[in-house]
């Protein structure tokens, strides 16, 4: 397959089965086939996860071991739990420093095989999985004591502790996006953060705003800049220069801009929530 990365399969003998051998693709163009991701919070995939078999997903979650395994980790919020499977060899090279942390990853989802055989597939014998996605390793069996549900990563970012990555209505926190917006710029996300109107707090550069009706949205040390539509809806509207108003919490969906050191959010929707869990104010 031309263009496309070269993965074998060795068959050994009928007693030892079926095993996958793997040889290192050059530097990949992260998923492209499966087109841009989708941010959904971690819980939706875990319970969800025929909905999300084989889509490019954006989420996070707290990075933690498998005891059964060196392969694979596991991606938790709370109770619900994803198998992370690397899309690379050497799943060990950077990842033990990030243990405990909470960490974003894009990846594909998707749900184990209780059982896979070996099946003709472009003219040669292959795990059923990896017929199936022939640009991503073969998924391992399901078993008891593992989540369902896998996420195939190429890399992960460090977005803070649980307090400072609190995760938004859609699986991207709002720190992960102030952090570093490169990945997410020219993307549509939904982030969750508290309203700070008219940079009431100094969060950002003073004069750093596009339009004289931009406000701020933040969480803890974090925060983004918001253009484009007001912080009102049907019934309810918030005052970009009183701090009264800066204890209500927004969930804002927009597309990712940046100039110099400020991100900028340009809302399409703009509606009041809650405080998300694990957020630090």
């Amino acid at each position: 397959m031309r263009g496309r990365w070269l993965w074998c399969l060795a068959l050994v003998g009928a007693s030892a089965g079926a095993q996958v051998t793997i040889q290192p693709p050059p530097p990949p163009t992260a998923f492209a086939s499966y087109g841009p991701p989708e941010p959904v919070e971690l819980s939706a995939i875990a319970y969800n996860g025929r909905q999300y078999h084989r889509v490019h997903v954006s989420t996070n979650g707290e990075l933690r071991t498998l005891a059964s395994s060196q392969d694979y980790f596991i991606l938790a919020d709370g109770t619900a739990r994803l198998l992370l499977i690397p899309a690379l060899p050497d799943p060990q090279r950077g990842v033990n420093q990030l243990l405990g942390r909470r960490i974003q990853v894009d990846a594909v989802a998707r749900v184990l095989p209780s059982k896979q055989d070996v099946v003709p597939c472009r003219a040669q014998l292959l795990l059923e999985s990896l017929c199936e996605d022939p640009e991503l390793p073969a998924l391992p069996n399901a078993r008891n004591d593992w989540p369902p549900v896998s996420l195939t990563y190429f890399g992960m970012n460090d977005v803070g502790s649980s307090e400072t990555a609190a995760p938004g209505r859609g699986g991207l926190s709002l720190a992960a996006l102030a952090t570093d917006a490169t990945p997410y710029v020219g993307k549509t996300v939904t982030v969750v953060g508290l309203f700070a109107g008219r940079n009431l707090f100094g969060d950002l550069r003073a004069g750093s705003e596009r339009t004289p009706t931009d406000w701020v949205l933040k969480v803890g040390a974090h925060a983004v800049s918001v253009t484009g539509k007001p912080p009102e809806g049907k019934g309810w509207r918030l005052d970009p220069h009183y701090r009264g108003d800066t204890k209500r919490w927004l969930k804002v969906t927009g597309r990712v801009e940046a100039t110099g050191d400020v991100t900028f959010l340009r809302a399409s929707k703009v509606v009041l929530t809650t405080a998300p869990k694990a957020a630090d104010e």
